[in-house]
């Protein structure tokens, strides 16, 4: 899980806020492939949540 939050981290605040690029827009500075690898580690984050909190409640 570390992997995937890591991973995910890069893209919090260039992503977010108007000014956390240089100039442009996101999509001017990420792939489509590096778009579906942070839904992939967000999906991954997702389930492991959803087995811990099953798991306890």
């Amino acid at each position: 899980m570390e992997r995937y939050a890591k991973s995910l981290d890069l893209y919090y605040i260039p992503t977010r806020y108007p000014n956390g690029l240089p100039a442009g827009k996101p999509s001017d500075y990420y792939t489509e492939e590096e778009a579906r690898e942070a839904i992939d580690a967000c999906n991954n984050i997702l389930q492991w949540c959803k087995a811990h909190i099953h798991k306890e409640g």
